[in-house]
């Protein structure tokens, strides 16, 4: 991503190249938005702020994004996509094998980022941004809690979607816990536990 942003001012050969290179600056002003919002607080940073803190002129960033409240409704949704793309289970049917691979996924997703998911789940904690968070991820984990409510269905859940949000609900509990704790936290245990939750074998 780098070599390619280094090019940035350099004519690109494609509409493909230029689309790319666009792209890869969307995710460095989020990443960069991260940072800052992590450090100084969403309400305490500013567009200028975060085009010093990506390190472009402020022009530029609007060029990008029109306001901070569009960077915070992408940076959200830019979390809620790694997670979605790391389960890969979009097109797939649960079932014990792969809700067990969801449950391991869940604890490498944050051994291998681990500075990421803290800033993330830092920012969107903070007073005035949970509630906007939790909107905008409402669409994404609503049609996932479909998918789980289908998998509790098949294995005999009283209450399927009642159980696919408590679900839920421990995966959000026991990835902070790991994320900020990780030093006295036994994920292998954890794993254990909520598979045996499940009734997965």
């Amino acid at each position: 991503m780098t070599d390619r942003l280094v090019n940035e001012n350099m004519p690109p050969k494609s509409k493909e190249q230029f689309e790319i290179i666009r792209q890869d600056r969307r995710i460095a002003i989020l990443e960069a938005a991260l940072r800052l919002f992590g450090r100084d607080g969403y309400h305490g940073s500013s567009m200028a702020s975060l085009a010093k803190e990506a390190g472009i002129s402020k022009g530029l960033i609007y060029n990008y994004f029109s306001t901070k409240e569009e960077v915070l409704v992408e940076m959200v949704s830019m979390g809620l996509r790694r997670m979605v793309e790391y389960y890969n289970i979009e097109d797939k049917d649960i079932t014990d094998e792969i809700m067990s691979q969801v449950i391991e996924k869940n604890f490498e997703m944050i051994e291998i980022n681990p500075e990421f998911w803290s800033i993330y789940f830092a920012v969107i904690l903070q007073p005035g941004i949970r509630d906007k968070a939790i909107r905008l991820a409402m669409e994404q984990v609503n049609k996932y809690n479909l998918k789980f409510a289908a998998y509790f269905q098949r294995k005999g859940f009283e209450n399927p979607m009642q159980e696919a949000v408590f679900i839920g609900s421990i995966f959000d509990g026991v990835s902070l816990n790991f994320l900020y704790n990780s030093s006295y936290y036994d994920k292998y245990y954890a794993i254990n536990r909520i598979k045996e939750i499940l009734k997965i074998k």
